[in-house]
């Protein structure tokens, strides 16, 4: 259920970051109702393991996590915050679609 659910919702991610700013986004619109489920059954799994984390034989709370584990981590965690920071701030961010290009089309 999660695969299926997970490959609609990551299409939809796709198609709203590829369309976005774009002439294809005015007769395309992109609803995002599967990413909002995604969302919500990645957050209930969490959630869950969360909840039965304790008196868990198989979590190791005071293991080291070893450097080659850790730093593409890290770096990972970086970028993604990094290329966040870049949709939001740049400019037209809140730019749908340009609508004088898509009168000049039409």
């Amino acid at each position: 259920m999660w695969f299926a659910i997970g490959a609609l919702a990551f299409r939809e991610g796709y198609d709203d970051s590829r369309t976005w700013n774009t002439v294809e986004r005015y007769y395309k619109e992109v609803s995002g109702r599967y990413r909002w489920l995604g969302i919500a059954i990645l957050s209930t799994e969490a959630l869950m393991c969360y909840k039965y984390r304790m008196n868990d034989p198989n979590i190791q709370l005071d293991a080291t996590t070893p450097l080659y584990i850790s730093i593409p981590w890290a770096i990972t965690i970086i970028f993604m915050v990094a290329y966040y920071s870049y949709l939001r701030l740049k400019k037209d961010r809140t730019l749908k679609y340009p609508i004088e290009e898509v009168r000049m089309y039409k």
